[in-house]
């Protein structure tokens, strides 16, 4: 039986990495959903971080049913400071943490790296022919 965890008591959002290299651990989507599930249960979006996993492991989010869901480049071997927030449709409550621009919907201010932008879609284009290849290593 699992510990029930309090989520009232935190003061961060709740996350959980998909992968944690450190250990070599994979949460697997039973283990995200247990959490998720207790996130909104007190009315609280659930994020997953998938910098680790994203392009070594296969990713569904509408599978795993994630509110948010991060990833990044670089650990694709792509440009750095460059990454993506996934946003599960129907979520409206993102507050940005810079205000002064209407880029991405008005979630943040600044103009976009298109040129990194670029390097993280050709990034995520070989990772992706590799993909098999990284799951098994």
């Amino acid at each position: 039986m699992r510990k029930e965890y309090d989520f009232t008591k935190s003061r961060r959002n709740p996350y959980a990495r998909h992968f944690k290299k450190q250990v070599t651990m994979r949460l697997d989507g039973e283990t995200i959903t247990y959490f998720k599930k207790l996130a909104h249960e007190k009315g609280i979006l659930f994020h997953t971080d998938a910098v680790q996993s994203f392009g070594k492991l296969p990713i569904d989010v509408k599978k795993m049913d994630v509110d948010l869901l991060s990833v990044s480049a670089h650990k694709l071997n792509g440009p750095k400071g460059v990454g993506a927030l996934y946003i599960k449709k129907g979520i409206k409550k993102m507050v940005p943490l810079i205000h002064g621009g209407h880029h991405e919907r008005s979630r943040r201010a600044g103009t976009e790296n298109v040129a990194g932008i670029v390097g993280f879609a050709k990034a995520c284009e070989i990772a992706g022919n590799n993909l098999e290849g990284e799951a098994e290593r």
